[in-house]
């Protein structure tokens, strides 16, 4: 069995529809008073910014909801929501310095260790190397939770009468449950590794606002913990942090990486390595486009003038995103920049039609369906954030998994049981 295959999935999920409800509120209200005045000047121009009135306010709240169905284009390759590398990004990434107190805090079963160590000393030993790279029993301990998380789907598959972990169970290539979490733990942390070094090589730093930010948190958090009568180091040390500095250093490091990806993400010629792992876009179809929609205009016809002048802009030279951003009337675009990637039946059948009549980077004239007026642009099916992110890691877990791993003695000395299962 190849442990590496089966995650568990729903880790990350794509909030962008979520958020539109939200955010919709935020139209061009105060365009409407030069309409009259200055409609006979100049229609392209004047006619785009007189008609976004101040309905969008009232009205913005209701479409979200009702457009999910048609606007969420990237479903069709959902499986990448079930791999390892969702898991991985959840696990290591996006593990704020809040989020991660609360986690640590709330969950009462959470992996510990054995004998309290000093992050650094003799009694916190190199238990594995990556490429060279010394990985602590410390580093090992931070990731067991995630990585016995990884691996419970094979466990229930090849244990499905068990009711709880059994680490000495035989599990897979001849070695116990047990070793198996704590090789997947040296694994975790060799991607945190690879991810900080590349954070370094693009010279992203954590500024001083984290650092207030990591204070405070802890701050507010020991103070709830206290007053539930438990100390912080008892709570650190039942998640699997030797210390304070050892916890600092985590969130420190994770926060670091979030960064670094962000700064990948902007940057096409470094994320061109990680291309290999992004999901096949194979059948499906790529769009942006500027609605003029009917709910935010008194009559059709208004809706109509509004488009057609948005075209006459465009025809006459200016940036289709820039119109879009500022004068489109799909809150859902403001969350897919990208625009969005759609297969057969999930857009409106106008939009969908008027998409594939056009080659990439053509725009097309008005096209009507049942929300409104659209003006299309087709483009090559774009990506989510998280797809990206995903095959950012793809591409990082592939290379540690072909990296020389050595595991040493003092990994096996590491209790990968619950706190309330390990000796005294």
């Amino acid at each position: 069995m190849d442990n590496k295959e089966k995650w568990a999935e729903g880790q990350l999920e794509d909030n962008s529809e979520d958020k539109a409800e939200d955010k919709a509120e935020d139209k061009t209200e105060d365009k409407a008073e030069d309409k009259a005045e200055d409609k006979a000047e100049d229609k392209a121009e004047d006619k785009t910014e007189d008609k976004t009135e101040d309905k969008a306010e009232d009205k913005a709240e209701d479409k979200a909801e009702d457009k999910a169905e048609d606007k969420t284009g990237d479903k069709a390759d959902d499986k990448v929501y079930k791999d390892k590398w969702l898991a991985i990004l959840g696990a290591i990434v996006l593990a704020g310095a809040i989020a991660v107190l609360i986690f640590i805090f709330m969950r009462e079963n959470n992996v510990g260790s054995g004998d309290n160590v000093v992050l650094g000393s003799s009694d916190d030993p190199v238990v594995a190397r990556v490429n060279g790279v010394d990985i602590l029993a410390s580093d090992v301990r931070a990731n067991l939770n995630q990585a016995e998380h990884f691996l419970m789907m094979d466990y229930i598959e090849m244990f499905p009468d068990d009711t709880e972990f059994h680490y000495d169970r035989i599990f897979a290539d001849g070695q116990t449950f047990g070793r198996a979490v704590l090789e997947e733990a040296v694994r975790l942390h060799a991607v945190t590794i690879m991810l900080e070094e590349i954070a370094i090589g693009l010279d992203v730093y954590l500024d001083e606002e984290h650092f207030m930010n990591l204070e405070l948190s802890i701050e507010m958090s020991k103070a709830e913990i206290e007053a539930g009568g438990r100390t912080l180091d008892e709570a650190l040390w039942e998640s699997g942090f030797s210390s304070l500095e050892h916890f600092e250093r985590v969130v420190n490091t994770r926060t670091l990486i979030e960064e670094a990806i962000v700064e990948i993400l902007d940057t096409p010629e470094i994320f061109a390595q990680f291309e290999y792992y992004l999901p096949s876009t194979e059948g499906s179809l790529g769009a942006k486009h500027i609605l003029a929609l009917f709910e935010s205009f008194a009559t059709e016809e208004e809706a109509k003038e509004y488009a057609e002048a948005l075209l006459e802009r465009l025809l006459a030279g200016e940036d289709f995103d820039m119109l879009m951003r500022e004068y489109g009337q799909d809150p859902g675009m403001e969350f897919n920049p990208r625009g969005y990637r759609f297969g057969p039946g999930q857009m409106v059948p106008e939009f969908e039609q008027g998409t594939m009549e056009l080659e990439i980077g053509e725009i097309s004239g008005l096209v009507r369906s049942v929300h409104g007026y659209h003006i299309i642009m087709r483009i090559d099916p774009p990506f989510t954030d998280d797809e990206m992110r995903s095959a950012i890691l793809g591409g990082i877990l592939s290379r540690v998994d072909a990296a020389d791993t050595e595991y040493l003695s003092g990994l096996d000395d590491i209790d990968v049981r619950p706190v309330g299962m390990q000796a005294d």
